[in-house]
């Protein structure tokens, strides 16, 4: 579902049943459960490829589409085997590298940018703590409106950053803010408006010397690296000398890398492998991650920041069996008051964003190809048949669409720990799979409701936990040594994720964008057996069981129904039912679609950031 891994699903858009054949040999035998029309064998777990070890190609020509690639899987796999050097080729082995790897290379990627604000933020997460917060923010003392504003001030000058390209001002680490703004409490007096009704409120001072809120953050701060004795899901301490992995062993042979069949570029930084010493290994990820992406460091930071504040006010519409007390302001005109601040200027810019890329796409866009639409008045303009008519050429292009220069990566480079990476990722939204698709499912009944109440029962198990789409994700991160605490990974997501889920949090709470929900949702589900065919590949080239792979299993079985259930029982009705109103629909759809790449695109240049780090740091250890 959208609720579900948004991201994962959309990440590499219609990946149709693609094994890795890069590393194809007789020593792997593709199950009969990933490609129903060969008759092979099971895939034998012992003959896993080498941990994250890249390997030569079998000389698969390019391919143009995910469809002409299934034809070529029965030949390749009858190639000459290709023996790649590495760690021992047994799941035990990825089990206990997995979280060493993600904490020491993966992240370190975002760090840098998460630190610009960690002020700010673990200022904002004392506020979401805070009992009776609107009401002190009016009455009670300086620190809870001290840190209201510097918060206010924060998202402001991120604003500007992220979304007008204006980055004078910035933010410093200690807290404060060099950018000239004036009086930046605009939530804050909109709060004593609407809140109180008499526009009283101190005036503001400067930072107060003590309280509650400043000094919470400041311990947060001082707290900030994880707590040492912390036993880590793969049976090792965080220190990672205690968890006796042996990156030699894993990164350092002849052939240690090389990047092969993708187009994506080199992540290369100007540092040498000897600068990527412990000691800057921070400013090395966010090099990697600022090459990979093109985008400056202040600019990811601000998008970066913006979002997380963003999902941890959204957050609050679920619950997560913890403190009741974490809930007390789940309804503060504060709150919402800074989620509309960022809201706002946050869906123009996504909106520009689309439409520079449907221009793109238009330039190359065949006879029967789906219109791309430039401006919200080409979709208002559409009549009904119109709009018909273009989700059905959408559906003939999304259920089976050629591979993109990301989704040739995971083809031909991603390897199993680049897999826990992804899946690390992916937990934040497969531990709590479908949660927000449960929000649209109240109110009057018809065919539409029903069928939608359909696809989340399915992804509820029916009501079994044993059977919920989430247990089954949760068995594959435990067979690989993951974490599997909701949001244990929330730190490493790139920005461009989590502004996928806060879209999906914003047309499922607000039923004004209900037909912008249906239209993604429909996007979601058709394209999700492709994608899920090649997840499931990767996962048992990795060494999962049958019953740990079972997540992308039961989502191609069920989701290959789902994709026509939606057209035809909810997206083309709804055309009926909302003539005037149904290029919403087209609108939402697009907008997934847009997004879903983009995140796929910033997620692969991570875990590539990822692997390159992994090998310079052992190759500058190795030399040293």
């Amino acid at each position: 579902m959208l609720a579900r891994t948004s991201f994962l699903q959309s990440c590499f858009t219609s990946i149709a049943l693609q094994v890795v054949l890069s590393t194809c040999c007789k020593s792997l035998k593709i199950s009969t459960s990933l490609l129903p029309c060969c008759s092979l064998q099971e895939l034998d777990s012992s003959t896993m490829i080498g941990l994250n070890r890249t390997p030569r190609p079998c000389g698969r020509p390019q391919m143009s589409s995910a469809a002409t690639f299934r034809r070529q899987v029965i030949n390749a796999s009858r190639r000459p085997a290709v023996r790649v050097l590495g760690f021992a080729n047994d799941l035990t082995t990825l089990k206990s590298a997995s979280q060493p790897y993600i904490r020491k290379f993966a992240a370190p990627l975002n760090k840098a940018a998460l630190t610009l604000y960690k002020f700010h933020e673990d200022v904002f997460d004392q506020l979401l703590l805070t009992p009776e917060l609107d009401r002190k923010l009016v009455t009670g003392d300086n620190s809870t409106k001290w840190a209201a504003a510097s918060v206010e001030a924060a998202v402001a000058e991120a604003i500007r950053i992220a979304y007008s390209g204006d980055k004078q001002g910035s933010i410093s680490l200690n807290g404060s803010s060099s950018s000239s703004s004036g009086n930046s409490s605009g939530a804050f007096s909109s709060l004593d408006a609407v809140r109180f009704g008499d526009g009283m409120g101190a005036v503001l001072q400067s930072q107060p010397s003590s309280g509650p809120i400043v000094a919470a953050a400041a311990v947060l701060q001082q707290q900030q690296p994880a707590a040492a004795d912390a036993t880590a899901p793969g049976g090792c301490k965080n220190d990672d000398e205690e968890c006796e992995v042996d990156w030699d062993a894993l990164f350092a042979s002849p052939d240690a890398y090389q990047q092969a069949g993708t187009e994506h570029k080199s992540l290369s930084s100007s540092s040498s492998s000897k600068q990527l010493i412990a000691d800057d290994v921070e400013a090395a990820g966010a090099a990697k991650v600022e090459a990979a992406t093109n985008e400056p460091l202040d600019v990811t930071a601000a998008h970066s920041f913006l979002q997380r504040l963003l999902y941890k006010i959204n957050r609050l519409n679920h619950f997560w069996y913890d403190d009741l007390r974490s809930y007390e302001n789940e309804r503060s005109i504060w709150l919402a008051s800074l989620r509309d601040t960022i809201e706002g200027p946050w869906q123009a810019w996504e909106q520009q964003q689309m439409e520079a890329a449907a221009a793109a796409e238009a330039d190359f866009a065949g006879g029967d190809a789906p219109s791309s639409l430039v401006g919200l008045d080409a979709y208002r303009a559409m009549s009904p048949e119109q709009m018909k008519e273009e989700l059905k050429k959408r559906y003939a292009r999304d259920v089976d669409p050629p591979l993109s220069p990301a989704q040739q990566y995971v083809v031909d480079g991603m390897g199993p720990l680049g897999y826990c990476h992804l899946l690390a990722v992916g937990s934040v939204d497969g531990l709590v799979e479908a949660s927000r698709q449960s929000r649209v499912c109240a109110g009057a009944a018809n065919e539409v409701a029903c069928a939608i109440f359909r696809v989340l029962m399915e992804e509820y198990g029916t009501g079994r936990y044993s059977r919920k789409h989430s247990t089954f994700y949760k068995a594959m991160m435990e067979e690989l040594g993951l974490d599997t605490k909701e949001e244990a990974y929330l730190d490493l997501l790139p920005w461009q994720w989590l502004a996928g889920a806060n879209q999906n949090f914003l047309i499922t709470e607000r039923r004004r964008h209900y037909l912008r929900y249906a239209g993604a949702l429909t996007f979601f589900e058709i394209n999700g057996p492709s994608v899920y065919k090649t997840y499931l590949a990767a996962g048992k080239r990795s060494g999962l069981s049958d019953t740990a792979a079972g997540y992308w299993a039961l989502h191609i079985k069920e989701d290959e129904r789902h994709g026509r259930q939606m057209l035809e029982e909810v997206a083309l009705p709804l055309v009926d039912m909302y003539p005037k109103d149904a290029w919403e629909m087209l609108l939402g759809y697009d907008q997934d679609r847009f997004m879903g790449a983009r995140a796929g695109s910033a997620l692969v240049a991570y875990i590539q950031a990822a692997d390159q780090m992994a090998r310079q740091m052992t190759a500058a250890g190795a030399s040293a």
